[in-house]
């Protein structure tokens, strides 16, 4: 209705927009868990203790407020585990941390676990497995890309003993010599009506743009699902695009 946003409107030849609460629906949920061995759809498959394990160990590990991915892990706990936030925090009492990096895409919680102390590491798959030791990294980063293909955000689970509870503990002392736990699947639908919109702006000429902080190709295949990645687009890593000049 406003006269001067719809002639900004009809001047615009581009729209950025983030992924998460534009075009999906900020309603992450937990659909995969593969702990080491086997992979399990939770949402038609009982956890066993092992995969239950990866599950209770993401929660442990799961410390921001209003985060969807860590509100999805911990609704999935309480879902399949029969365990609240505090339940976990109870069994894994938290010491202290070092807090989510975007660039190192990780976090770290310190815990005690039967009576010794541990680190649990979370994040990125490509970030967390180089730093394990005695996994098949090759294959876990395979199956890694290829749940990332069917959009699923993928997040990996590692930890390792300590000798003693650390003073300041830091990311570099912490994240290595780790002991893979699991990966965890999680998915977030497309907002309804979102494909319709995609198309309307495509046929006023204006080009449509999915800004995500997700894994390359869990990005490529949400944009291909709503029709932004097409045959003749490409998409790009925040480290492609920072090496790209004006021309």
């Amino acid at each position: 209705k406003d006269v001067s946003a719809a002639e900004l409107l009809g001047k615009t030849d581009v729209i950025c927009c983030d992924k998460t609460g534009v075009f999906t629906r900020n309603k992450m949920v937990l659909s995969k868990i593969f702990d080491g061995k086997k992979l399990i759809g939770v949402e038609t498959e009982p956890l066993d203790e092992t995969a239950s394990m990866v599950l209770k160990l993401a929660t442990a590990c799961s410390t921001l407020e209003n985060d969807s991915t860590e509100n999805a892990i911990e609704k999935a706990c309480l879902a399949y585990n029969s365990m609240s936030k505090q339940d976990i925090n109870n069994m894994f009492p938290h010491i202290t941390e070092v807090p989510f990096d975007s660039e190192r895409k990780t976090m770290t919680v310190i815990t005690m676990i039967n009576e010794r102390p541990f680190a649990i590491v979370k994040g990125a798959p490509e970030t967390v497995i180089p730093n394990c030791i005695n996994c098949k990294g090759e294959e876990i980063l395979k199956l890694n890309e290829d749940l990332a293909s069917d959009a699923y955000r993928i997040i990996c689970i590692a930890m390792r003993p300590l000798s003693g509870i650390p003073a300041n503990p830091t990311a570099d002392d912490m994240e290595k010599d780790l002991a893979f736990v699991g990966l965890l699947g999680l998915n977030d639908p497309p907002r309804d009506g979102v494909i319709e919109e995609i198309a309307a702006c495509d046929a006023a000429g204006i080009k449509t743009v999915m800004i995500t902080g997700d894994n390359l190709n869990t990005a490529k295949s949400v944009a291909r699902r709503i029709g932004i990645l097409k045959d003749g687009t490409e998409a790009v890593t925040g480290a492609e695009l920072n090496e790209m000049t004006d021309d």
